[in-house]
């Protein structure tokens, strides 16, 4: 519980909408004869935040590793 997991999850949905749920919903509305003004998310401003946690994540390890974290 907390930020990181939130922050987490709202840019995992959101590569999760870009790469695969906007090319599906596109298909569908494709094979329905319809066209879709659906747009991806703005992976610009999500990603340096992603790999900053992945980054910080694995600071987290090292210290975990090193028998430095809290208990």
């Amino acid at each position: 519980s907390g930020w990181r997991p939130f922050i987490g999850w709202v840019c995992g949905a959101a590569c999760a909408w870009n790469w695969i749920g906007l090319k599906m919903a596109l298909f569908a509305a494709g094979l329905a004869g319809k066209e879709l003004a659906l747009a991806p998310a703005d992976l610009g401003e999500m990603m340096p935040v992603l790999l900053g946690m992945l980054g910080l994540g694995g600071l987290r390890t090292f210290e975990k590793l090193n028998k430095v974290d809290r208990k």
